[in-house]
């Protein structure tokens, strides 16, 4: 018994020194672990992964789908916007936010093909035929 409580006691002692020498321990930890893992998953990856609103998915499809072929001018974010407008039932102001925060999140040319597919993908059971 005095020998496995030695080995305890040298094993917390060791611990204890890394731990105070700056050497961090909380890889050892299985919660803080996992913790730390579903965080990186949740805010470490692209934000336009994390849109659930079906209404910002479709409004997402909409400008990446206008976007592939280039810029957008302003007949086609008025044209967009007006769509947002009519479709969704929003107020201007509204529709100009949406455009915004769609415009921002698909703001790599080079990734939007892949982002889309990655969307529609992912939220192909929210959507009907319609």
């Amino acid at each position: 018994m005095h020998i496995i409580l030695g080995a305890l006691t040298t094993i917390v002692t060791i611990l204890f020194l890394l731990d105070r020498m700056g050497v961090s321990l909380g890889g050892l930890n299985p919660f803080h672990w996992y913790r730390r893992r579903a965080f990186v998953n949740k805010y470490g990856s692209d934000p336009i992964y994390s849109v659930e609103d079906p209404i910002h998915v479709a409004a997402l499809l909409i400008i990446g789908v206008a976007k592939l072929e280039g810029d957008l001018t302003a007949v086609q974010k008025r044209a967009a916007q007006e769509q947002f407008e009519s479709e969704f039932s929003l107020g201007s102001r509204e529709a100009s936010q949406l455009f915004g925060s769609a415009a921002h999140l698909l703001a790599a040319p080079q990734l939007i093909n892949t982002q889309l597919g990655k969307l529609a993908a992912r939220n192909r059971e929210r959507f009907s035929q319609e």
